[in-house]
């Protein structure tokens, strides 16, 4: 009998034993899988996307110039990390044609012909990442030159045809340098210098900011000129608005299109808003504050923002202003070129898990904690048998 009992308390210890080692197994899976879970839940998997925009350069035409040649041939090279979809040739802020076969090691031309008149061109092209870029724009005259008038002969000789000069000049004035946005008045003057009287002569203009065109009015005191002889001068009075500027640097681009002969040319007038005045510099400031505010995309200009507040309470109004313009810049070409990284997340609640590990956990140390308690009162033998 004694031995009978013994054999069972041997085989109770195996059972006790085998079950503690597989409760204890169950325990550090558990809490594996837990760590593993935890570790998910709380980690963000960082996708580094590419944010830089194409660099385009623009080598033929490179500036501003009047031809009286209908075709034109745009001729420009750009380099970036990744390859680049497509450029587009964009003529008066419309798209005119499309390359979409880009071989970033070798030039690039679009071929344009042209009507007459006066456009402002530039080069746009944008990367498998969604960034874009732009060239910087120039303003492209077509014209027509006069055709030759037949000269009077001379007693005894025959005269040959000449070609009289057809010019016109924008006498415009130097850089407007403003303290305070708003309404804006200047002139500027249309002198023939050439040798013909011109007809039916209009006058029309846009303003740009950043190479782009600004939804802003330009008028003039007068858009026509019925005659504008040779030799003559005509002064033009022009008006523009500029509110809450984003930009200190604007273009005023005035265009003068003749109907006899067929003539067009254009000038510039420049705009520029100064950062002396602390006001103009303050509502920069808040404009960039309120830019990176509402495109979480430019959460990371921040700290520009911030040099640039540093700067003005420090009195450096310029460079308060500079910083403030960079961060402005930066965002929009990230707003424009941006392809939002796919952040992964784990968004799986474990909340449960954990409430039941606990309780199971709290059940297994129970069991134990009794099993425990028996063995050290009633020792091995009795393990599972009471007193009879």
């Amino acid at each position: 009998m004694k031995d009978s009992t013994k054999r069972k308390c041997r085989m109770e210890k195996k059972y006790i034993i085998a079950f503690i080692f597989l409760i204890t197994l169950f325990i550090i899976f558990a809490c594996q899988e837990i760590t593993s879970s935890s570790s998910g839940a709380g980690s963000v998997y960082i996708e580094i996307v590419d944010l830089t925009s194409p660099n385009i350069s623009l080598i033929s035409p490179s500036i501003d110039y009047s031809t009286t040649s209908t075709t034109i041939n745009f001729v420009y090279n750009v380099s970036d990390s990744n390859n680049v979809s497509n450029c587009s040739l964009i003529i008066n802020n419309v798209i005119d044609q499309t390359n979409t076969t880009i071989n970033k090691s070798q030039s690039q031309t679009f071929v344009k012909v042209f009507s007459l008149g006066t456009y402002s061109t530039y080069i746009n092209c944008t990367d498998v990442r969604g960034n874009k870029g732009n060239s910087r724009a120039i303003v492209i005259t077509v014209t027509s030159s006069l055709p030759p008038d037949d000269g009077g002969g001379g007693g005894g000789g025959g005269g040959g045809a000449t070609t009289k000069k057809v010019s016109m000049n924008i006498i415009v004035p130097p850089t407007i340098s403003l303290a305070e946005t708003g309404k804006t008045e200047f002139s500027i003057t249309l002198e023939n210098n050439g040798e013909v009287n011109f007809d039916d002569v209009s006058i029309g203009g846009y303003l740009l900011g950043d190479s782009k065109l600004i939804s802003a009015p330009v008028t003039f005191n007068a858009s026509f000129i019925k005659l504008l002889e040779k030799g003559k001068k005509e002064t033009v009075f022009i008006t523009t608005y500029i509110e809450d500027p984003e930009i200190l640097l604007y273009e005023v681009v005035i265009n003068v299109t003749s109907k006899t002969p067929v003539y067009n040319t254009h000038n510039k007038v420049f705009i520029n808003f100064l950062v002396k005045d602390e006001t103009n510099v303050v509502k920069i400031i808040a404009f960039t504050e309120g830019l990176i505010n509402e495109n979480t995309e430019c959460a990371e200009l921040k700290d520009m923002l911030n040099d640039a507040k540093e700067e003005l309470a420090a009195g450096n109004l310029e460079e308060a202003g500079k910083k403030a313009q960079a961060a402005i810049e930066s965002c929009k070409r990230t707003i424009e070129g941006l392809e939002k990284p796919q952040a992964v997340t784990s968004k799986e609640d474990n909340t449960v898990k954990y409430v039941i590990l606990a309780i199971s956990l709290a059940i297994i140390l129970g069991f134990l904690f009794n099993i425990y308690r028996r063995i050290k009162f009633r020792g091995w033998k009795n393990f599972f048998h009471k007193n009879k």
